[in-house]
């Protein structure tokens, strides 16, 4: 059984500050300029490089475990940052990594 905690630490003063009225789609927040893609991007290649596991050694564990993949596709899924949640946790497995926190980022100034 596989386990993976993701702890989201909550400072909410580095937090952006969400739009309070009427909801409208067309309305934007301050949410809206978060470069979510980026985010999960950065979270994916930390746990790589802690690990010390490059996309070759990725592709290989992948095949271990029934996966087919290769090395470009998965090179361009992780630098657009656009993967499923399905493929992260294909990552945490097989990493071997049991937890990955997230943490607030500092606002730019």
């Amino acid at each position: 059984m596989l386990f993976i905690g993701i702890s989201l630490v909550a400072d909410t003063s580095l937090m952006p500050q969400t739009h309070v009225g009427p909801t409208n789609s067309r309305s934007k927040s301050a949410t809206a300029s978060v470069n979510w893609e980026a985010e999960a991007k950065l979270v994916l290649k930390a746990e790589l490089a802690r690990s010390g596991v490059s996309y070759k050694v990725l592709v290989a564990r992948f095949e271990a475990m029934g996966i087919k993949d290769n090395e470009l596709a998965i090179a361009s899924r992780i630098s657009r940052g656009k993967f499923s949640f399905a493929f992260f946790l294909q990552c945490m497995r097989a990493l071997n990594v049991d937890e990955v926190q997230v943490r607030p980022r500092p606002s730019p100034r």
